[in-house]
């Protein structure tokens, strides 16, 4: 709510000007955010087109052209997309990026996609087909509190591990870095890198939907992510 007090202008105007508490950020999101939602255009390809032309305006037809050249897609996986794009993926790259140039950004994406929520899941867990990064995937890593697969252990544990030991760190010190675990750089404007994490060793990947989240962010007449 921008008050003209307590808020007193848009977050992104005040992040862009500095005028912010100037601490370390880490942001990041899952790589399937949309999957646990309705999608945007309650899954008809009308319903789609016009939530998409409401929501990008000029930039609705290429919007829509990006999303159509990927494979298997349908206009309840695109209306996915779209809430994952809106909600979650592009606001945590741009914080990122925007905290970056005053003081010191973490920016990352959890990729792991074997963390089936209690209603997707089977009593048999290797009967569970591989899932999705959804949207609160990452907090049993986070906390410690994943229920273990057998045949997943030794990775699922050494996630835990890992993001634990990342969130701790950060939480202490402002610095996710520590003793024992993979060096996680801070993001360097222009870069366009994400840390990625899942059972595969840590590493700088490059943005997913790129072009995809360029438009979104001339649709709402901010261009950070161009320039980050």
């Amino acid at each position: 709510m921008i008050d003209g007090f307590l808020v007193p202008e848009h977050p992104f105007r005040m992040l862009a000007a500095g005028n912010c508490a100037r601490v370390p950020v880490m942001a990041g999101h899952n790589h399937d955010e949309g999957s646990l939602f309705p999608p945007i255009g309650n899954g008809t390809a009308a319903g789609l087109r016009k939530a998409v032309h409401q929501i990008y305006g000029s930039e609705a037809a290429r919007v829509l052209s990006l999303m159509q050249a990927e494979p298997g897609v349908t206009p309840t996986t695109m209306g996915r997309d779209v809430f994952g794009d809106l909600v979650f993926n592009w606001n945590s790259i741009v914080l990122a990026m925007m905290m970056a140039r005053v003081s010191t950004g973490y920016a990352y994406r959890f990729d792991y996609r074997y963390a089936l929520p209690a209603v997707w899941g089977a009593k048999s867990a290797t009967a569970a087909p591989p899932g999705y990064a959804f949207h609160g995937a990452e907090i049993g890593f986070v906390f410690k509190t994943q229920p273990i697969w057998s045949e997943r252990q030794h990775e699922q544990e050494d996630l835990m591990r890992r993001m634990s030991g990342y969130w701790l760190n950060f939480a202490r010190n402002g610095d996710p870095n520590g003793a024992g675990l993979p060096q996680w750089p801070s993001y360097r404007p222009g870069q366009r890198q994400l840390f990625r994490l899942d059972e595969r060793p840590p590493e700088l990947v490059p943005i997913e939907n790129y072009d995809r989240l360029v438009l979104l962010g001339k649709a709402m007449d901010n261009r950070v992510l161009e320039q980050g």
